[in-house]
């Protein structure tokens, strides 16, 4: 199907534009609903409605809040069918002349469970049905509420913003500026290259593999760091498992983090590559990007970051993980120093805090899974390294110091802390509430 198909109806849009916000919701709602979300094209309609908004009738929040109140409403709406009315649902036309649509979404939510949705979310053919299915196999209701808010905040800018977007070019209110797509490449392969050392790495360095069974064998020779080692060990499984990946990114980071500053003081090369970064983001400097890049930059903010580790903090003394209190806290007081005392130390804070967030929720699944976890923490970090180097705040070396102490100080915490981490972290509503809270804390922030 395309556009021509629904372009009576964004032409009716576009003429009676106080609908827009509403038409938007809707759509959101029945194409998150069960049997209507089967039937009608709703990522057409709203990549439409999306782009009649991004024209210039709603701004980007509002236009954000309205498919992402529908979509939640509607996951809601069809949980609670399939809770309410249990197995009658199979009886009910469609699934009665397509029974396989519910066993393909009951086979997918007895895979993943919880997971599933989240990842069905972003699955178009299994999508509209998880919902239902979950409230037909009794998922508790404040779970699926608080995981179905948390994907509907990753799903509203996945399928929103391209339309938005789309419907301000043609308005000519955003033009990519030259050198977008250089850039753009440049960070991909970048990207690339940093997840595939992380996966050999992790993959050498975890229990079962060489280099960690090496290193294990070396210390235990060492009699002198033998019984230090042993006693900073992680003693959650049948036996201890030594810190050395965190080891290894503590000092990695220092050993790099010196080298940047020695050859930054001391050498030429670092500075033309400070001009030369600095005048290509200059280069390219836009209106949409000024918005894009405005939301981000905030995130760096000491106040969004206290707000961010206050209310998982809030959740740790709730559980009694005090140890894990007394070490983020320590973590973070030691980046803001470091940032009172060098300005360029910036990226400090969320670094360390995204590392730690990605390592407490990584502890908790299978080692061979870990490196999923770590190969997202990038991601906020670039986008907020990005937005100060595209404001001219922060030279690429200063960026690079920030990171790399961001990533000693979390490896250090690790360090310390798998002495005192015995007790698992398992998901239950006051995680959820805390991960919502997080989240909407960080909507707000940014002034989305």
């Amino acid at each position: 199907m395309d556009i021509s198909s629904i372009q009576p109806f964004l032409d009716w849009l576009a003429n009676n534009q106080q609908w827009v916000a509403i038409c938007i919701f809707l759509i959101a709602f029945f194409e998150s609903l069960a049997i209507a979300g089967i039937i009608i094209p709703g990522v057409l309609l709203l990549f439409g409605a999306s782009a009649v908004a991004g024209g210039g009738t709603l701004d980007i929040g509002a236009t954000l809040l309205s498919a992402l109140t529908g979509a939640v409403l509607g996951d809601c709406t069809s949980f609670f069918l399939g809770k309410f009315a249990k197995q009658r649902i199979r009886n009910i036309w469609p699934f009665r002349n397509h029974p396989k649509w519910l066993y393909n979404g009951e086979k997918f939510f007895a895979r993943h469970g919880g997971k599933s949705i989240i990842i069905g979310r972003f699955v178009g053919p299994i999508r509209p049905v998880l919902p239902l299915v979950a409230g037909m196999l009794n998922m508790p209701s404040w779970r699926f509420i608080s995981i179905n808010l948390v994907s509907a905040l990753g799903w509203a800018p996945l399928y929103i913003l391209p339309g938005y977007f789309f419907g301000a070019s043609l308005q000519g209110d955003i033009t990519l500026p030259n050198g977008v797509g250089k850039l753009g490449a440049l960070l991909l392969t970048l990207i690339i290259v940093v997840l595939i050392i992380m996966r050999l790495t992790h993959w050498h360095l975890q229990p079962n593999g060489y280099l960690y069974r090496a290193a294990h064998a070396w210390i235990d020779r060492q009699h002198s760091v033998r019984i230090f080692w042993h006693w900073l060990a992680e003693h959650r499984g049948h036996k201890p498992t030594l810190p050395l990946l965190s080891m290894l990114l503590l000092l990695g980071s220092l050993l790099t983090l010196v080298m940047v500053v020695l050859f930054n003081s001391n050498t030429a090369g670092l500075a033309q590559l400070n001009q030369l970064i600095a005048q290509h983001f200059s280069n390219i400097q836009h209106a949409w990007l000024d918005s894009l890049f405005g939301y981000f930059i905030r995130f760096s903010d000491i106040g969004f970051l206290r707000g961010l580790a206050a209310i998982f903090v809030l959740w740790l003394a709730v559980k009694r993980h005090f140890a894990a209190i007394v070490h983020i806290v320590a973590a973070l007081l030691m980046s803001e120093l470091l940032i009172y005392l060098w300005q360029a130390m910036l990226l400090t804070g969320i670094t360390l805090v995204s590392g730690l967030m990605a390592a407490f929720i990584a502890q908790e699944v299978p080692p061979q899974q870990r490196w999923k976890i770590y190969s997202v923490t990038p991601l906020p970090i670039a986008l907020v390294s990005l937005s100060h180097l595209y404001f001219g705040d922060l030279l690429i070396t200063d960026v690079s110091c920030g990171i790399l102490a961001g990533m000693a100080l979390c490896g250090a915490v690790r360090i310390s802390f798998s002495h005192y981490n015995r007790q698992a972290i398992v998901s239950d509503p006051w995680l959820w509430l805390s991960t919502i809270a997080a989240l909407m804390w960080a909507v707000f922030y940014s002034g989305l």
